[in-house]
């Protein structure tokens, strides 16, 4: 988009100097030709701006779907790891059977606990943009 801009940057000059040659000309009004020049001055102003914070929080935004694409991908392993413990498992006496899903079952928990958290988070910073609020 940026890029686009630059292109468009001599058009909006080219248009702002033909206005400005016409203040001198008494076959227009003054006061309409700057207030003209003022609100096209002001606009690509304000697009310019709004571009640079749109791309700013496209950035932020593909950082954060890179690192929810990391946090599924632990809650992955985590799973993995946990069946092939469980599959791997089976020698021991009860107790120690029981004391191996414990600890299995806490590990699993505080694993997908941590991750549902950095997914909200992440999904948090997705979903509003710093500067506009909710992104529909």
């Amino acid at each position: 988009m940026k890029g686009f801009l630059v292109t468009q940057q001599g058009a909006v000059e080219n248009v702002v100097a033909a206005a400005r040659r016409l203040r001198g000309d008494a076959a227009f009004d003054q006061q309409e030709v700057q207030e003209t020049i003022e609100t096209v001055e002001e606009r690509w102003s304000e697009l310019v701006t709004k571009v640079d914070e749109y791309e700013a929080w496209l950035e932020s935004t593909v950082q954060a779907c890179k690192q929810y694409d990391a946090s599924i991908g632990y809650i992955k392993n985590v799973l993995n790891d946990t069946e092939e413990r469980l599959g791997t498992s089976v020698a021991g006496t009860i107790q120690e059977l029981k004391t191996q899903v414990e600890q299995l079952r806490v590990r699993h928990v505080y694993g997908l606990l941590f991750s549902i958290i950095h997914l909200i988070r992440l999904d948090n910073q997705y979903w509003f943009s710093p500067n506009s609020g909710l992104i529909l």
